[in-house]
């Protein structure tokens, strides 16, 4: 599964795990919940995910296009979100196939 982060509005998180997938995070994650009991699947609203790709799906979804933008917060806890502009489908490789 390829599910990426689309908004963040939490401590320790910035625009820069925008459009990064979750599994990428998880150490990091880990740390943040130990340091401010941080949710590591964001069911507190820490932050917003897509899904991209999974096995339900017969293409996965590709971004073309996006620009980040800082819409609140402060500098401890920036509130971003990524806006895609332009998302086309692929086909999936053998190894992807359902």
């Amino acid at each position: 599964m390829e599910i990426n982060i689309v908004k963040t509005c939490s401590m320790g998180l910035t625009e820069a795990f925008l459009g990064n997938s979750i599994q990428t995070h998880r150490e990091k994650f880990a740390k943040m919940k130990d340091q401010f009991g941080f949710n590591v699947c964001g069911e507190g609203r820490e932050y917003e995910t897509v899904v991209f790709d999974c096995p339900l799906f017969k293409k996965k979804i590709v971004p073309k296009s996006s620009q980040v933008k800082r819409i609140g917060g402060d500098d401890s806890a920036p509130v971003c979100i990524i806006h895609y502009q332009e998302l086309a489908l692929e086909e999936k490789s053998d190894g992807q196939k359902e």
